[in-house]
C-alpha cells in the first residue's frame, strides 16, 4: 500500500499543474480577446465620428447654398 500511496501522488501532481496552465492560456486568450474588442470598439467609434463630420460637412453646404 505505501508504494501506491506514493505513485498516487506523483500522478495527482502532473494533474494539477495542467490545470493551471490550462487556467494562464485562457486568461491570455481572455485578455486578447478584450483588446480585439476594444479596438473594435474604437474604430467603430472613428467611423462614427467621421459620418458625423460628414454629414456636418453636408449641413453646411446646404446652408451655403441658401
Amino acid at each position: 500500500m505505501g508504494n501506491l500511496e506514493v505513485i498516487d501522488f506523483l500522478q495527482v501532481v502532473p494533474r494539477n499543474k495542467a490545470p493551471q496552465e490550462e487556467e494562464e492560456e485562457e486568461e491570455e486568450e481572455e485578455e486578447e480577446e478584450e483588446e480585439e474588442e476594444e479596438e473594435e470598439e474604437e474604430e467603430e467609434e472613428e467611423e462614427e465620428e467621421e459620418e458625423e463630420e460628414e454629414e456636418e460637412e453636408e449641413e453646411e453646404e446646404e446652408v451655403d447654398l441658401t
